[in-house]
Formats: structure tokens, sequence, C-alpha cells
């Protein structure tokens, strides 16, 4: 069982394992029960992986919504969407002299000088009408519209600052949205597989191979003690301390009394908590 199914159920894995160590009240096992046990605990895991994808998946349409936001302000202050490819949307104003925005995926938002608009006369569905840009048509502004490239660089300025402030609300909540998303995944779901991986595995990525279990344990334990001590550090560290707590002391290669006291004496943030010395936890 992966430790990504574990991390919303940890309250329920410290019961069952403070559960295993009362001893038995008869000397009779019954398999019945204990079948059962493993079931729900499982049933518990698959809850809990459902729980993270949903999660995610709600991250997703609130990044989505939020954007959105974004691209519906800017239609409203007369701009169009000309191109979208690789996580990229590239807007632009029926102003030729206006700038273009591009917005990224990942929240980033950038403001440029407008290139050349080849605009015909005539109707849009009319093909024809790029006849203009034919020879002698095309020394005539006719075809070609260079206001994007013969207004001044200090009345771009004004645009591109008129339109960032115009969308600076919309930006926020969606900057927001992107970097809550990226937190949950990264706490529900990449961090746990890479710990998984360094345990069971002895590799993550393109990382060296670690073959002892007390290599793994130590690279583990570095992930913890480094991550960095602002709020998104402090959440990384507490899903890696967890994933020591849970997985490796409860394994059959735990860590030793000495290996935690020293592993605690490296963590440089105040507010970490440290490592449990102990099995009671």
């Amino acid at each position: 069982m992966r430790f990504s199914s574990l991390v919303s159920s940890l309250l329920l894995l410290s019961s069952l394992a403070l559960a295993s160590s009362e001893p038995p009240a008869t000397a009779v096992v019954d398999d019945t029960a204990l079948e059962k046990s493993n079931q729900s605990t499982a049933d518990e895991a698959d809850e809990a992986d459902e729980a993270n994808e949903e999660m995610i998946v709600l991250g997703q349409l609130q990044v989505a919504r939020t954007r959105q936001m974004v691209v519906t302000k800017l239609q409203r202050m007369g701009y169009a969407e000309v191109k979208r490819k690789n996580g990229r949307s590239i807007l632009r104003h029926r102003a030729a002299y206006k700038p273009t925005v591009i917005l990224d995926d990942d929240g980033w938002v950038s403001l440029k000088r407008s290139p050349l608009k080849i605009d015909p006369p005539g109707k849009k569905s009319n093909k024809l009408r790029y006849l203009w840009c034919l020879p002698p048509f095309t020394i005539t502004p006719a075809c070609i519209k260079p206001g994007g490239q013969l207004i001044s660089r200090r009345k771009l300025s004004g645009h591109k600052e008129r339109v960032v402030k115009q969308i600076t609300p919309y930006l926020r909540e969606w900057k927001g949205a992107v970097i809550t998303h990226s937190m949950d995944a990264r706490l529900s779901k990449e961090i746990p597989d890479l710990l998984d991986e360094i345990w069971e595995q002895g590799q993550a990525g393109d990382g060296p191979f670690l073959e002892s279990h007390a290599q793994r344990r130590a690279a583990i334990f570095d992930f913890w003690a480094n991550r960095s001590c602002v709020k998104e550090g402090g959440l990384a560290r507490e899903v890696a301390r967890d994933f020591i707590v849970e997985i490796i002391q409860n394994s059959a290669t735990p860590a030793s009394r000495s290996e935690l006291r020293k592993t605690n004496k490296l963590q440089r943030c105040p507010d970490a908590r440290p490592l449990p010395l102990s099995s009671d936890h």
C-alpha cells in the first residue's frame, strides 16, 4: 500500500498502531475478524485515494474558473483570444496600438507591443478580401495596420499600466488558485510518491540507487530536515514526518533512537515538531 493513500487517514492508522500494541484478551485468533479489519483498512485507504483525487480535481476547476475570470475581463475591455497553444493564450485588442496580453497557465501574465496587424477591408467571412494584401495594394494601409509598431514607448507604457490596473483583482484570485492547487497536489501526491519510491525502491527519479534501508532512511531524514522554514516548507515537513512515524518506524527496519536524535539536531526550523524517540507517538 502506497503512503499517498494514507495521508488522509493518519488518525486511523495511529489508532490501529496503538491497538496492536495491547495484549490479546484470549489466545484465540479470530481469522474472520482479522480479515474484516484488513478489508476495512483497505477501504479507508481507497477512500483516502478518492479524497485526494477529488481535492486535485476541485483545485483544477478553481484554477480554470479564476483564469476564465481574467479572460472575461479582458474581453469586456475589447480583447479577443487569437491563439492558444502549449498552455499559453494570446489576446489582442481590436485597437492595434494597444498591448498584446499573454496568459500562461501557470499564472504568469505579460504584456508586449502588438505586431503588425493584417486586416484587409470587407466582411470577415469573405476570404477574397485578402486580395488586398497582394501587390500593388500591400503598399497601402488597406491591408496592413501598423498601429502597434508606431505608438511611442511612453504611450504604450500608459496603456499597459491601465490594463494591469483593471485586471489585477482577477489576477490575484487566479494566482492564488494556481498556488493552492500546486501545493495541494504536491502535499497529497508528489511528496508521498517520492517518499514511497525512496523507501520501497531505493531510488527516486534520476537519483542514485540506495541499496540499504539505512541509506533510504538517511535520504528521507535529510528531506525532512531540509525543508524551508516557511508555511509551505512546514506542510511538506509534516508529510515527511508522518511518513517517518507511520511507515518507517512501523516497518521491519525502523530507525534507532540515536538516528532520530541525530536527525532532530539537524532540524533548523524553530517551529518544527521533532521526530518522536519512542513508538508512543
